[in-house]
């Protein structure tokens, strides 16, 4: 980096046994990110060594504010959509397999009894909730793609209305 640019240090907690650490699943992702033109923060430097008590990574700032009432919410529903299909077209190679872990099908999801009572309050519900069953029963599996895991306008970046980086990494999955 150059002398006097700024950077972000994130530290993270120290996993238990097992776990997957939050500082490396993140600064892969990043480097992932980055390698497939995703707007999102540069890796920079992890502390492998216990410089800090807990994990850190370093990486580069990139300007921008959350944007939650744009002045032209189509353009920025067409930003959100184009940074997440770029974000799924990312393969994690299978040494990334052991950093994130496999989402199932009912990962993040409300139960089926949930997700029907909750349809059929609404007028079109239970014609959504077949095409889910039609639609699902037709998809063929594919390769395994990056998921962020935690998506939404609040994890992304803007200026004047232009997106300039997805943010929080850590929590992402196959």
């Amino acid at each position: 980096n150059d002398p006097g640019e700024a950077v972000v240090l994130k530290r993270y907690w120290l996993p238990q046994s097992g776990e997957i650490s939050p500082a490396e699943s993140e600064f892969r992702a990043l480097a992932l990110a980055v390698e497939h033109g995703v707007r999102a923060p540069t890796p920079i430097w992890i502390d492998r060594i216990g410089l800090f008590p807990e994990r850190a990574i370093v990486i580069s700032h990139v300007e921008g504010g959350v944007l939650l009432s744009p002045a032209s919410p189509i353009d920025w529903a067409a930003q959100l959509a184009k940074a997440l299909v770029a974000i799924h077209r990312i393969q994690p190679a299978s040494v990334d397999r052991d950093l994130f872990p496999v989402l199932t099908n009912t990962d993040g999801h409300q139960s089926e009894t949930e997700t029907l009572a909750a349809l059929s309050r609404h007028p079109l519900g239970m014609d959504l909730w077949s095409r889910r069953v039609e639609t699902l029963a037709m998809l063929k599996p594919e390769v395994p793609v990056y998921v962020h895991s935690d998506f939404w306008p609040g994890n992304t970046l803007w200026v004047e209305e232009k997106l300039t980086a997805v943010v929080d990494w850590e929590g992402g999955s196959i």
